[in-house]
């Protein structure tokens, strides 16, 4: 196991093995999608793969695969994943010929839509806060003028580390 005292061994089958989960999910609302994975023996006849949005057994939306992939240690794999209606599944899947895939802590997790908390100004300065989710990627752009479809990156894309992130732009009123 990766953590606690449980994980998951997708090992040799005629078959893939598949593990999933209904979750209740917001329709248009995004999710971090989050797993650890191992691969202590590389070799041919391995697949992983990840379906997000499955609610029949006739639909794959595969969001990730490992086609034969050589030995790893645990590794951690993120997705933003969106929800298309009020229930969402979630599979895992996997065929080890050689050894075997280990799988734990996966979480399926809301990301906030973006509002800002505060924003402040300050002589030339301008900081602006946001809610944010952990480990998720935030690129914030500007214009001087709504109606153009071309936006600038106002700086490079940000990782969230915690519940909120600030953006100081020390130019904003040039």
């Amino acid at each position: 196991v990766h953590s606690g005292n449980y994980g998951a061994l997708l090992a040799d089958y005629p078959a893939m093995g598949i593990v999933y989960q209904a979750l209740p999910t917001c329709p248009g609302q995004k999710y971090l999608l989050s797993f650890w994975l191992k691969n202590p023996t590389g070799g041919s006849g391995e697949l992983f793969q990840v379906n997000w949005n499955t609610n029949s057994p006739t639909t794959t939306n595969t969001i990730f695969s490992l086609i034969n992939p050589g030995a790893f240690g645990f590794t951690n794999y993120n997705f933003v994943v969106a929800a298309t209606g009020t229930n969402t599944t979630l599979q895992l899947g996997g065929n080890n010929s050689p050894g075997y895939f280990g799988l734990d802590d996966v979480s399926v997790t809301p990301i906030p839509p973006p509002s800002f908390t505060s924003v402040t100004a300050a002589s030339n300065s301008i900081a602006f806060t946001w809610a944010t989710l952990a480990q998720v990627g935030y690129l914030v752009q500007y214009t001087t003028n709504l109606s153009p479809p071309n936006w600038v990156n106002l700086g490079g894309s940000l990782t969230a580390g915690s519940n909120s992130l600030t953006l100081l732009d020390t130019n904003a009123f040039n």
